[in-house]
């Protein structure tokens, strides 16, 4: 495999796992310019053109190990293998196709802003089965597990007073005992992204991050924070505390301490905050979704939800946020100016742990009993890499 510097690696992991260069520097705290620099050099060294192409040599390499290439190029070779020829069109025309893009892209705007109701759409009929699976359950039942993602790695976190920690094995589908955590995560809310996995112990009001060698102590919070959930976004810690009706910010580029800012509207105890491309959503206000581009500080209505948000789990995938209701057979995702649903072979837990890890979502029951998997990138979600 060309060498390239763990940086590269890093980043050639998130293009091949579906995310965009903003959501790529959102993450690891660097310029959207310097991705594109990063992004540059690594298909020059490993000679692609592509982002698709970056993909698919990230799994032939064994950087995603959950896929695999003989199964992408059978179930999707039009998108994914068939190279399309290069039709050189007269200058004039690509003036006028330029005018036009930046025209309905102008049209497209204006129409959004306009609007603040998600429309509903159905994006699947009959689930794929190809899309669902499983993978080993934990070894022994544990109460309270969380599931993150580390350097590209899949790891199972105690709760309740369970200091353990797993690696998921993916060549022998298999969990493996990694390092003890320094204290009991409970059911504390955690956050996980490129730089690494961040958790709260509320016994000691501590903020801890692990980055897949060391844990270390991040911040310290104010004893009057009773986090409820967590995320980081553009550098900035955010924490949402329902019992207040407060959000948190810490923010090291322009304040050394936390600021408390009141909620959009009244949130209920199943709240939740999410991430996307650099954006800050907040669900839990009954059907309202709510947006925030200064990391909680002001907040505005992005749209309204057809069911009300009862719990559940909200990922983020690509340019889009997946919806796993609690106890539902539904996946609902949400995008730009409208809403789908999708029948799901599971039901999701009340207490199911979430996270992305490679190509799939990870959906396991909080004892270990059980882990499905939903594989969403080379499948629904292809188009929106084109």
């Amino acid at each position: 495999m060309t060498a390239l510097s763990e940086r590269e690696l890093q980043i050639l992991r998130l293009v091949a796992e579906g995310f965009s260069n903003r959501q790529i520097a959102g993450m690891l705290d660097i310029s959207e310019n310097t991705v594109k620099v990063h992004v540059r050099n690594i298909f020059s060294k490993i000679h692609v053109a592509s982002r698709t192409e970056a993909s698919m040599y990230a799994v032939r390499h064994g950087l995603l190990a959950d896929v695999r290439v003989d199964e992408l190029e059978e179930h999707h070779p039009p998108v994914l293998i068939q190279q399309q020829p290069v039709v050189r069109r007269p200058l004039r025309w690509r003036w006028i196709i330029g005018v036009v893009l930046c025209m309905s892209s102008v049209s497209v705007a204006w129409w959004w802003n306009m609007r603040d109701i998600y429309q509903t759409r159905v994006i699947g009929v009959v689930t794929d089965a190809q899309q669902w699976g499983r993978i080993a359950a934990l070894p022994s039942r544990w109460s309270g597990v969380q599931y993150v993602t580390v350097a590209g790695q899949l790891y199972a976190l105690g709760g309740a007073l369970d200091r353990r920690m797993m690696q998921y094995d993916a060549s022998r589908d298999v969990w493996n005992p990694a390092a003890d955590m320094p204290f009991a995560a409970a059911d504390s809310p955690s956050w996980s992204d490129a730089t690494g996995v961040w958790v709260i112990d509320e016994s000691t009001q501590t903020i801890w991050m692990w980055n897949g060698r060391t844990w270390q102590v991040q911040h310290t919070l104010p004893d009057e924070i009773a986090p409820a959930d967590m995320v980081r976004v553009a550098g900035a810690v955010v924490i949402l505390d329902v019992m207040r009706q407060q959000i948190w910010v810490y923010d090291a580029r322009t304040a050394a301490s936390w600021s408390a800012y009141a909620l959009p509207a009244h949130m209920e105890a199943t709240a939740q905050l999410v991430v996307l491309d650099a954006v800050l959503y907040l669900l839990g206000d009954t059907h309202t979704v709510w947006r925030s581009l200064d990391q909680g500080r002001t907040w505005q209505i992005d749209g309204v939800l057809g069911d009300a948000w009862r719990g559940g789990q909200a990922i983020p995938v690509l340019n889009a946020i997946m919806l796993f209701r609690d106890g539902q057979q539904s996946i609902y995702t949400l995008t730009v100016g409208e809403g789908g649903s999708q029948s799901i072979p599971v039901a999701v837990a009340k207490d199911a742990s979430a996270t992305i890890w490679q190509t799939m979502v990870i959906i396991g029951t909080a004892d270990g009993s059980r882990i499905d998997t939903y594989q969403f990138l080379y499948q629904s979600f292809v188009p929106m890499l084109q």
